[in-house]
């Protein structure tokens, strides 16, 4: 036998594993005179113990960095013990005994166990902190590291008992002891390992281990892009990044799929392939194979592996909906300037041109072709920001201005930037949006002001009037009243595929979560977005459309004092093409593209103006989802719009107790929206808007929608919708509906749950299916509450005096457990019939005072009376009808405020802190907020969120910087059924995102039969149903006889129920004139309906009354 040279590794001199040492004992290093398999002759031996503990194995231990979330591959080649029959201590000088007959039999146990558990391990340097350059033996004595992992052939284990081999026999006999390993393994969030060590363990026998290679390495293959994207004529690089010459026993081929098979490319054995594609989709396969050694065979091969790449070549004539075509595109885009022009600087978060002199601009005439060259082909392409600087006003006539993804145009405090006739600012014709304008204030918490030098701290946008030709399309946010950050649109597009699981098929349903808090928020809400707030828009014609939003408000509740001026938005177009937006709001599979999500949005924003001629939606085209939404919005006035085949024309969220007035809405038409205006919470006024629903269509429609609000709702018209008002959980505070025109209608007014405190006056429910339907919320577990509508007060009489004519059901239909009484005069229009289904009883009480109807008692109340008036909800409502008569229609705040001061009533204290609050007047709001009590969770909250508002405002913070104790007083108010709770929930909605989400109950099931398709069948009167339907006798004792007289003979049948909705008896109906009679002795006493039903007619329905059977 050669001789062998050895030293001990208590050095750390362990070639050839640079950087190796001894963990434990002195493993030796044979530097010549064995024959590896990887032909250097060196290697390592190590002694075998039983534990890891004394006595121990002898191990090595290395420096490595194995990051979180990669994929790595172990390769090492070893031989067990005994082979070459090496003997000797591992500090004394080792020798090769020569063969004997006895050898086999020494070393056959160990031999046929080879090692029984081999461990290879990560751990980290701080595990170890014995001296790794001494012998330890068991003085003292080790433990393991106890943060470990152990690599093992299905991957990282941390089982202490998992071992990387085991069992694997070493037969002199054969000659062939060495074998080649690999284990292949991920590693995880939490892996982060600076260690790998390994060592062997035997249950008896103890031997010596040899080690002729270990290699560790970063593994690309499991994560190559199975698919890569390149532009028409580009040449691109695929496969692993991975360097062949490190492992040559590691190759590569490459094969490309031609004609229904696979085809290898010769020459290409490298881990990358460069390719210029010809054809729209190539088809390309590299395999990886680990190459055995003729002495050492594999035992496990997890580096054998294949991956398929398709390569796609981009057509760029299609629209773009992926960032692989958007970059194609803007490749082939001539932009007059580019973000490498120079003449541009570094402004903000990206290369900008700085507007150098006021004037006027057109295509033609420009200072941008001054600087910049004539544009080819006439269009203006820019793929940088435009910035208007301090002192500088710009005026765009006839201008044409086409926008990368990436870039906006910014006016800057103190200048101003007017767009007139002719105008188009769009994106470039790459299918994908741009930034839009940013307008920048003097920011959240600062006042609008003429500084020293005669300019205003604030930015100001002109649209000017009679520029209806004037367009701003394709944008993010087409106009923002501050600076937003960059959009990085690739970004967003990966946000909206990772959040489709809570967007819906289609993305117009109310129940689709909507992208703003998604994809917007971090950039609008964010410190840059608040500290620039209060630009001023003032857009007074012009078209905004195809952007997710049209003009976006935010983040200024500050007043306008004299000497400045104050964003007003009016004449303007909204709308949304019915092809939806551009990339990257187009990237959702199998859904179309999303529509625009709100013409105007606000968060957070004080004392707008959206009148005199917007158009909000249109019926020619697609829709938008929100013609206007606002959240935690105080003071803004709505008057005079078209909203057109929204979604939402009007979606309102405010508090109570910012602002006296949160919202007033006035002479706006809204036509063919499904939901017309919906409220959140604070204090909605109306006067005079036309609300028409979406006749003889399948889709339903609502008018007033409003949720844990108050209200003043005044001189509506609406129509033709399945609910002229949808009222949920309205309670605590005195709300008023007055002098409506409900017609047409499935539902007039539903009454969901709470809504104590509510009084409709003197409204016109004209041909409604049910004209009042009252339930519970079943879904937020609320019973049903009403308060007695009106009164007969001998001094002031103010009965309801609603007007009910052609109803189908009873005028008011209750399903509650409780009654209230009905005030009226004794006019027969003015007496509504009534059915009690949940268990109450309601009742109608008409008053002594005559015939005569007047609606405007409150007017008659001298203001210095309305103190002394005996019930305190009649104060509040008198209260409510003159203190908006003086402030909205006469603009007397200084009636208004004194009737507030005459009088003590909760709703009194809280305008009048709403008012003080308007006026930062902090010390008067806490002066006030004493007076309210304390005895009630609505009370309670309401001073609580106060305080918080207070407190935020002292300390010049936002909602989205609430400290983690004011979000848990938050999120405890936002889980209550308190109308403060809409508040708190407002409060999160802008602070988090969380949107607010309130599902309708079911209508009652009889009810629904009437009201569930959408075309409308109204019972006019008795002789509706004469030469039809005749019941005799009625009312009825022990029979009645139904007589049935049909103008053609169709599948018919007869339904009767009882009063609580129940259905008794169904006959089916053979013959079109025939006469039916029921035994009704064992029948209850009470009201009764019938429905006769058919394929082709209207149903017909009655009632009839069962009197003294028991």
């Amino acid at each position: 036998m050669p001789s062998y040279s050895m030293t001990t590794c208590c050095d750390g001199g362990c070639s050839p594993f640079p950087g190796w040492d001894n963990i434990y004992h002195t493993p030796d290093y044979i530097d010549g005179g064995l024959l590896t398999p990887s032909g250097d002759n060196e290697a390592m031996r190590m002694f075998t113990a039983y534990s890891e503990e004394c006595t121990l194995s002898e191990g090595l231990i290395t420096g490595v960095n194995v990051l979180p979330n990669k994929d790595y591959m172990l390769i090492y080649t070893r031989t067990g013990y005994g082979y070459p029959f090496l003997t000797g201590g591992s500090s004394n000088p080792f020798f090769a005994s020569s063969f004997c007959s006895d050898c086999y039999f020494s070393y056959q146990d160990a031999l046929t166990s080879s090692i029984d558990r081999l461990y290879i391990r990560l751990t980290n340097a701080v595990e170890i902190p014995w001296d790794l350059d001494v012998d330890i033996m068991c003085s003292p004595e080790l433990s393991p590291p106890d943060d470990f992992v152990t690599i093992t052939t299905t991957g990282l284990s941390s089982s202490p008992t998992a071992y990387s081999e085991a069992n694997i026999d070493a037969d002199i006999a054969s000659g062939l002891p060495w074998y080649k390993n690999s284990l292949c393994f991920s590693t995880g969030a939490s892996d982060n390992w600076d260690r790998l060590y390994f060592y062997p363990l035997v249950y008896s026998q103890a031997g010596w281990f040899i080690i002729d290679e270990i290699r560790l390495y970063e593994d690309d293959f499991p994560t190559i892009p199975a698919t890569y994207y390149t532009c028409p004529g580009e040449t691109i690089t695929i496969g692993s990044s991975f360097c062949a010459d490190e492992a040559t026993d590691i190759e590569f081929q490459w094969e490309i799929f031609v004609s229904g098979s696979w085809q290898i490319i010769p020459g290409e054995t490298q881990p990358q392939l460069t390719v210029t594609p010809i054809n729209s989709s190539e088809l390309y396969r590299l395999t990886r194979t680990l190459l055995p050694n003729p002495d050492a065979p594999i035992l496990n091969n997890c580096i054998d592996a294949q991956v398929e790449i398709t390569v796609n070549m981009v057509d760029i004539e299609e629209p773009v909906s992926s960032y692989q075509a958007l970059a194609c595109c803007l490749n082939n885009v001539d932009f007059l300037l580019d973000q490498s022009s120079s003449g541009l600087s570094q402004v903000y978060d990206n290369m900008a041109y700085i507007v150098q002199n006021s004037g006027q601009w057109s295509t033609a005439t420009n200072e941008l072709v001054n600087v910049f060259g004539t544009p080819s082909g006439g269009f203006i392409n820019i793929n940088a920001d435009i910035i208007i600087p301090r002192g500088i006003d710009l005026t765009l006539n006839s201008m044409q201005m086409y926008f990368g993804s990436q870039e906006r145009i910014i006016v800057e405090p103190g200048a101003s930037l007017t767009i007139g006739s002719g105008t188009i600012l769009d994106a470039i014709n790459c299918h994908v949006v741009s930034q839009g304008i940013r307008v920048i204030g003097p920011g959240w918490g600062n006042q609008r002001a003429i500084l020293s030098d005669g300019l205003p701290n604030y930015g100001v946008l002109h649209l000017l009037t009679g520029s209806t030709n004037s367009r701003l399309e394709d944008a993010i946010i087409g106009i923002a009243g501050m600076f937003v950050p960059l959009f990085d649109v690739n970004n967003m597009a990966s946000q909206i595929v990772a959040q489709q699981n809570v967007l819906c098929a289609n993305p117009s349903d109310l129940l689709c979560q909507t992208l703003t808090p998604l994809v917007l928020q971090p950039a609008t809400n964010s410190t840059a977005a608040q500290t620039t707030a209060g630009g001023v828009i003032q857009s007074q014609g012009g078209v905004i459309s195809n952007c997710f939003q049209g003009i976006n408000l935010s983040w200024y509740v500050n007043t306008a004092p004299l000497g400045t001026i104050a964003s007003i938005i009016e004449g303007t177009s909204f709308y949304c093409s019915s092809s939806g937006l551009l990339y990257p709001f187009n990237v959702l599979p199998g859904i179309a593209p999303l529509q625009a999500e709100a013409g105007i949005y606000g968060e957070t924003y004080s004392r707008l103006l959206i009148r005199n001629g917007n158009t909000l939606g249109t019926f020619l085209d697609g829709n938008l989802k929100y013609g206007i939404r606002g959240f935690s919005i105080n003071s803004w006035t709505i008057e005079n719009n078209q909203f057109q085949n929204c979604t939402v024309g009007l979606s309102l969220a405010g508090n109570t107790f910012s602002t006296a007035n949160t919202y007033h809405v006035t002479r706006n038409v809204f036509t063919t929206c499904t939901f017309a205006i919906q409220v959140f919470g604070g204090r909605l006024n109306t006067n005079a808007n036309t609300i028409q629903g979406l006749p003889g269509t399948l889709t339903p429609s609502f008018g007033i929608t409003a949720v844990r609000s108050q209200l003043n709702i005044y001189n509506d018209q609406i129509s033709n919708t399945y609910a002229a008002f949808v009222l949920l959980n309205n309670s605590w505070a005195t709300n008023i509906v007055q002098e409506c025109a409900v017609q047409n209608n499935r539902i007039g007014t539903w009454l969901i749950g709470n809504n104590d405190g509510l009084f409709l006056y003197c409204n016109q429910f004209i041909n409604n299916t049910v004209p009042w339907l009252l339930q519970d919320d079943t879904a937020g577990a609320i019973a049903g509450m009403l308060d007695d509508q009106g009164n007969c007060d001998p001094s002031f009489p103010t009965p309801a005096d609603n007007v009910f004519v052609n109803s189908v059901f009873p005028d008011i239909t209750s399903f509650i457990a409780d009654g209230f009484v009905y005030y009226h005069h004794p006019v027969p229009q003015l007496t509504p019939t009534i059915v009690d289904w949940g268990g109450a009883t309601t009742t109608a009480s008409p008053c002594p005072s005559g015939n005569t109807v007047s609606c405007s008692t409150w007017q008659e109340i001298p203001d210095g009376m309305v103190a002394g008036l005996d019930n305190e909800k009649f104060i509040d409502y008198v209260l409510l009808k003159k203190f908006w008569n003086y402030l909205l229609d006469e603009q007397d705040t200084v009636a208004a405020v004194g009737l507030l001061n005459s009088l003590e009533t909760n709703l009194a204290i809280q305008l009048k802190i709403a008012i003080a609050m308007e006026q930062y007047n902090f010390a008067e709001v806490q002066t006030l907020k004493n007076t309210l009590p304390d005895t009630d969770e609505e009370t309670l909250h309401y001073k609580q969120l106060l305080q918080l508002e207070i407190t935020l405002h002292q300390s010049e913070r936002t909602y989205t910087q609430l400290t983690p104790e004011e979000e848990i007083l938050v999120r405890q108010i936002a889980t209550t059924n308190t109308l403060t709770a809409m508040d708190a929930r407002i409060i999160l909605y802008t602070a988090y995102g969380e949107e607010i989400m309130f599902t309708l109950p079911q209508v009652p099931a009889l009810v629904a039969e009437e009201t569930g398709n959408w075309n409308i069948h109204f019972k006019t009167n008795a002789t509706d149903l004469s030469g039809k339907v005749r019941v005799y006798p009625n009312p009825a004792k022990e029979k009645i006889n139904i007589q049935i007289h049909l103008s053609e003979a169709v599948p018919t049948y007869l339904q009767i129920y009882d009063a609580k909705g129940t259905l008794i008896q169904q006959t089916v109906l053979s013959d079109s004139i025939t006469t039916l009679t029921f035994n009704i002795a064992q029948w209850a006493s009470g009201l009764y309906y019938y429905r006769i039903v058919s394929d082709k007619n209207t149903p017909l329905v009655g009632r009839f009354v069962v009197i003294d059977n028991h």
